[in-house]
């Protein structure tokens, strides 16, 4: 196994003890239904943002798995110190979609396999980072699309 793939794996459980240990933080009974249903809301986001760029290079995964754990981290830190509630669901709202809208956009760098994602692991993780982040764009639009 390969120092790329040790990479994707470590940022991928990176990615699921992330959403663990906020999860734990906030909720007083770590083990009811609830919890467990947004642990699983996270952890299908961040499949979602990351499946199709296995097709692509192990350091994309990589890129994209540490993209969106960043992603959730900033909305975990603001949905906790807005002390709004309907504000702190309304991040999450924005954050699945955009989690979707990077699912998405994935799509593209694994079926057509750009050659400048293919050159190096650095340009792969770059490339999937830049995607992941500017899929906020792809996401909103989406959002005003069935919004109507």
């Amino acid at each position: 196994m390969t120092t790329e793939k040790k990479l994707a794996i470590a940022a991928i459980l990176v990615g699921v003890l992330v959403p663990v240990i906020y999860t734990a933080y906030i909720t007083p009974t770590f083990f009811d239904e609830l919890t467990l249903l947004n642990l699983a809301y996270y952890w299908g986001c961040l499949f979602a943002a990351t499946i199709f760029y296995t097709r692509v290079r192990a350091a994309a995964v990589t890129g994209s798995a540490l993209a969106i754990t960043s992603l959730f981290a900033l909305f975990a830190y603001l949905s906790i110190t807005s002390g709004d509630p309907k504000g702190g669901a309304a991040m999450w709202v924005i954050y699945i979609i955009w989690s979707l809208a990077a699912g998405f956009v994935s799509i593209f760098p694994a079926l057509f396999k750009p050659q400048f994602m293919q050159k190096s692991w650095l340009r792969a993780a770059i490339c999937s980072v830049l995607l992941t982040y500017l899929s906020f764009i792809v996401g909103l639009v989406g959002f005003k699309v069935f919004d109507q």
